[in-house]
């Protein structure tokens, strides 16, 4: 399989390149290939969420080596009155303060998230910093960074985004952090750092240090509300003492659903193109174009369904989306694969392995043993390569036939080569394996 599924990449900065006749486990295969080939960071953009974590989990089986992050999607729907759950926005933090320094690996995005415009790269940046041990800390000072960076102060910390205070200790749980954390405080200077357990209040592992990331995607802060003042009076229409969002950003209790407000505490909103390292290579998956086109279709119809409401006056769907066309731009200064299913009819082949180089936003890539695509010229250069896989048959199994194995059993029969099964657990793999052996299949095991 890996000699027939070398990855082909697209020769040009910004080149484009299409692979086709990618049955069954062969695309996932492929891109994990991509992946560890390419000197730098793979986007993997997939219609949906539900993609995101099924290509992900296959990209674990086939390359487990190789460093994968989803960039998770809000979970609401645009113009919900429903905020995004802590855990989610504490996954996102993470993932875009990491991105900048990530230099090999593969981001996997669903094409709806990809649209929506996100805090500048300098909020996320500037509002992270780093607690040491041996470090002097202030409770006073930290308590105020906690909470212009959104941390709720409580009497116990059990989420993500929150903190507590108890004499010399100081109890928190940071955004992109799997565990919350108690420092031990020596007068003014941290004498340790210990991990616990949010439902006994016991430590555990001691650490040198901890990253603290804003507590939300918008700044809370005394500049953040009086920037978001500013922009709602200047962008929105409608009585401003009528409007729940106003009254509550203005006393520092912003309402559910603040979310789709974003672009309203900042002078200038980024996209996730923004967070990318130079070194990025685009693979769109099959399906990318409908969901972005379904998506609109669902922006606009709950934006023409709410827009009318003068206690949630709503911004405008260009406000808070990137349309097809800015997509588009973004997508070209990147190279890029597109990814199908089915055989493309009119296709090129590949020629024996060459050394590849490729330039991008980055300079020049190193050289790479893979094999270049020679491409058939159409118009920009675009390029179409089939890959020599067969879609797999009806293996079927049918309980009540007398063999109900038969479509598996003339399958291997005519098979010249090897065929790995797997199961989903242990339990699953002994009742398969006592199905062949009634059939007369006999497999290795490992």
């Amino acid at each position: 399989m890996s000699v027939l599924l070398k990855p082909q990449f697209p020769a040009a900065p910004n080149g484009h390149i299409r692979w086709g006749q990618l049955y069954g486990a062969s695309l996932d295969w492929l891109i994990a290939q991509s992946a560890q080939g390419f000197d730098g960071l793979t986007l993997l953009v997939v219609p949906d969420v539900h993609t995101a974590y099924q290509m992900e989990s296959a990209l674990q089986f086939f390359a487990p080596e190789i460093p994968r992050h989803i960039f998770p999607d809000w979970e609401t729907l645009p113009y919900d009155v429903f905020s995004p759950h802590e855990d989610i926005i504490s996954e996102r933090l993470k993932t875009l303060a990491t991105l900048q320094n990530l230099k090999r690996g593969i981001l996997l995005v669903p094409a709806t998230t990809l649209l929506h415009r996100l805090a500048p790269t300098s909020y996320v940046h500037g509002h992270t910093f780093v607690v040491r041990k041996g470090s002097p800390l202030n409770i006073d000072k930290l308590r105020k960074q906690l909470e212009e960076a959104g941390y709720r102060n409580v009497s116990q910390v059990m989420a993500h985004g929150e903190y507590a205070t108890r004499g010399s200790l100081v109890d928190l749980f940071p955004m992109g952090s799997h565990t919350p954390y108690r420092i031990d405080l020596f007068d003014e200077e941290i004498d340790s750092i210990r991990t616990f357990n949010p439902e006994t209040q016991r430590t555990e592992d001691v650490v040198n240090s901890i990253e603290l990331l804003p507590a939300r995607e918008f700044p809370l802060d005394e500049a953040g509300v009086r920037t978001f003042r500013q922009n709602y009076r200047a962008q929105v229409e409608g009585d401003l003492t009528r409007s729940r969002i106003y009254e509550g950003v203005s006393q520092g209790k912003p309402p559910a659903g603040i979310e789709y407000y974003l672009p309203l505490f900042f002078e200038h909103t980024a996209t996730l193109f923004d967070y990318l390292p130079k070194k990025t290579l685009l693979v769109l998956t099959e399906g990318v174009d409908a969901a972005v086109k379904q998506f609109w279709e669902t922006v606009e119809y709950r934006y023409e369904q709410r827009r009318h409401d003068i206690e949630r006056p709503l911004l405008a769907p260009e406000k808070l989306f990137l349309t097809s066309e800015m997509l588009g731009s973004w997508v070209g200064d990147y190279p890029r694969v597109e990814v199908q299913r089915f055989k493309e009819a009119d296709a090129s082949y590949p020629s024996p392995p060459n050394p590849l180089s490729l330039k991008g936003r980055g300079g020049e890539r190193e050289s790479s043993s893979l094999a270049p695509l020679p491409l058939r010229e159409r118009g920009w250069g675009e390029g179409f390569f089939n890959y020599s896989v067969s879609a797999l048959p009806s293996l079927l199994i049918h309980a009540r036939q007398e063999q109900p194995l038969f479509l598996l059993f003339n399958f291997l029969k005519d098979l010249k080569g090897r065929v790995l099964f797997t199961a989903e657990s242990a339990g699953r793999r002994e009742a398969f394996l006592t199905l062949l052996k009634d059939n007369g299949i006999t497999v290795k095991t490992l």
